[in-house]
């Protein structure tokens, strides 16, 4: 075995290329390191004095914390956020005479060991911070706190550059005031849990590279002064005082909302710990039950169980602010290994059995089943997709009704983010594109509307009108070349085989192109920028007929052939040589196969592999790095 892999902060290490082959075609990046490092820091501390000393370990052992060095000033309570090459602690309780905290930010380089130097200031001058880091690998948010002269606990989020210098800017602010939370990340969302000063048990959670206020998550089994860690999919909360010490680690899966479940015990009832992981390996250093301790224990993040010591701390303390180089917000991997082209399709949202937001991709030169890309801003189905060469857009919702446009970098695992707002709010539209415009069109907004709106790809914002389609129409599909639109079929509310065009670069109404080789709507449309290839939908009863026409021409749609199925809202996606369908329902039962044909030729579908579960309702319009609007 290895035993050790290349890093996205670092080139070196052994090379096992059975992992590296395996991570590209199942997930496109290089594998992370099964058993990473990483060093946890703590700096400041109440011992019950105020101490400025900054103390590490190494996660991926176990034993006694290590002189690092000092902050610029004592203080506890502080928050943190750290990079793979930097940490910072900002804020806390510096005593003294009013406002008795500080805005004062210090940063460490974690490798090292020294003294920290200044970093900038926060927004505003408080204490009561989560005691672990809040961070991507390249932004730190600071959530929440308490503030003296007057007495208040705050809503504040602001957020941070790690690698330049300066002063806090605000990002938004929490659902309630909050303060004495507890805090943790994957490498796109920071939750922050609990609280003291309102007794609250409500988890609530931004999105890192965003800005804007938090939106509530979830609910803790119990509350008030815990310390969370986090891996990039799970975190995990420990300790609290609810009014007694607790012993309690509650867990939850980060990318899906909901409420903690139990995970197992501390070695000891305790709060006010600091925290620090490497994503496999969470650590939690001394606390207060109710006197300060010298105990540090961990558990294996993935797994569930009690706590098994570790080491301790130089002096019993509680307070502190944890952050390492390998936390939960980090990625473990290059992000953009896969070639931009390279024949990738992503089937987002759906339905089964109620609304989703999963984003699964597919590598649609290989036969093979669906595997988990990452996460919607929010559950939608029955919208509209497009692309660019590197970036996915997902339009609309009609269930639940939504007019938020999501975008997505497709050569990069993660979630999706908010790119804009369509101008009529719209499901059941249809949507195709170029390299550099999407392009919606029809659709219920709730009424059957004729609208067709557009975006630039490559800047977020909202649509801008286009023209109109001949007739107002729902349940339309979308595909085309790189000049030229196509909308095929849907309903007004009578099934139609109508065929309409436009000219992506200008702006103007549809025009008539031809008419289907079967009327239909809730289809599925595909190119691969040559040819337009139309399968399933409802005729009003299922249809599995394939039909196909020559993009650049007008005229009606020939037969193809048929797919292996009959199914209603699939998913599709296409290079220049193949396309696929994949899931809708049939007969109001979901389906997770996924079928392919070879567009140039004709015939029958043939079986490609499965999605990762049965769901209908997808988007209308092809996601893909490669789809036919993106063939010159």
């Amino acid at each position: 075995m290895a035993t050790s892999y290349p890093r996205r902060n670092t080139s070196g290490g052994i090379w096992k290329v059975t992992d590296v082959a395996k991570n590209l075609l199942t997930k496109g990046t290089w594998p992370a390191n099964p058993t990473p490092g990483g060093r946890g820091v703590f700096g400041g501390q109440y011992t019950p004095s105020i101490a400025g000393a900054i103390e590490y370990v190494n996660i991926s052992s176990t034993g006694d914390v290590t002189d690092f060095g000092d902050m610029s000033s004592a203080r506890y309570y502080a928050g943190s956020a750290s990079s793979f090459t930097r940490g910072v602690i900002g804020g806390g309780w510096v005593g003294g005479s009013s406002p008795y905290t500080t805005v004062t930010m210090d940063y460490v380089t974690t490798a090292s060991t020294g003294n920290a130097a200044d970093f900038g200031d926060l927004t505003v001058t408080r204490q009561g911070l989560p005691g672990s880091s809040i961070s991507s690998s390249t932004r730190g948010v600071f959530m929440g706190g308490y503030s003296y002269g007057p007495n208040e606990a705050k809503d504040t989020i602001d957020y941070i550059t790690i690698a330049s210098t300066g002063n806090a800017i605000d990002f938004g602010n929490l659902l309630a005031a909050q303060t004495y939370g507890a805090g943790a990340c994957s490498p796109t969302r920071a939750l922050v849990a609990g609280g003291g000063s309102s007794d609250t048990n409500v988890i609530q959670f931004v999105e890192i590279a965003t800005t804007g206020n938090a939106v509530d998550f979830g609910d803790l089994l119990r509350n008030d002064t815990l310390v969370g860690n986090s891996s990039a999919t799970r975190v995990v909360f420990a300790g609290g005082v609810s009014p007694a010490y607790v012993n309690t680690i509650q867990y939850a899966t980060i990318a899906a909302k909901g409420n903690t479940t139990d995970f197992g015990d501390l070695t000891v009832a305790r709060s006010r710990m600091g925290g620090a992981n490497n994503s496999v390996r969470a650590v939690w250093a001394g606390g207060m039950s109710p006197g300060v301790l010298n105990t540090i224990d961990y558990i294996t993040i993935a797994t569930s169980g009690n706590a098994t010591d570790f080491g301790d701390v130089s002096t019993a303390s509680a307070k502190a602010a944890g952050m390492s180089d390998s936390h939960g917000g980090l990625e473990a991997y290059d992000p953009r290994l896969i070639p931009v082209g390279s024949g990738i399709g992503f089937f987002g949202g759906g339905y089964n059995p109620s609304t989703i937001n999963t984003i699964e991709k597919i590598n649609i030169a290989t036969l093979g089943n669906g595997t988990d890309f990452g996460n919607l801003t929010a559950v939608k189905s029955i919208g509209a997709g497009c692309a660019s060469t590197t970036r996915g857009i997902y339009g609309g919702s009609g269930v639940p009704v939504l007019n938020v446009i999501d975008s997505f970098e497709m050569h990069s695992l993660g979630n999706a983010a908010d790119f804009g707002d369509l101008a009529a709010t719209t499901g059941w539209l249809s949507a195709f594109s170029s390299s550099t415009r999407g392009v919606f069109a029809g659709g219920a907004a709730p009424s059957t509307i004729d609208v067709i709106q557009y975006i630039t790809i490559t800047t977020a914002g909202n649509t801008t009108d286009f023209g109109d389609i001949t007739t107002a129409t729902r349940g339309l599909s979308g595909t085309g070349s790189s000049t030229r639109g196509l909308t095929l079929g849907g309903s007004t509310p009578t099934v139609i085989n109508v065929v309409e065009y436009v000219t992506i670069a200008s702006t103007g109404d549809a025009q008539d192109f031809g008419d289907l080789d079967v009327a239909r709507y809730r289809g599925g449309a595909l190119s691969s920028g040559i040819r337009a290839v139309m399968g399933g939908g409802l005729a009003p009863s299922a249809s599995n007929v394939l039909d196909y026409v020559a993009i650049a021409s007008t005229g009606d749609f020939t037969d193809f052939g048929d797919l292996t199925y009959s199914p209603r809202y699939p998913g599709e996606s296409s290079t220049s040589t193949r396309g696929l369908w994949g899931g809708g329902d049939v007969s109001e039962t979901n389906q997770k196969n996924i079928d392919y044909i070879t567009i140039a030729s004709t015939g029958d579908a043939a079986d490609f592999g499965d999605l990762s579960e049965t769901k209908t309702y997808f988007p209308q319009g092809c996601i893909g790095d490669a789809v036919g609007g993106l063939q010159n």
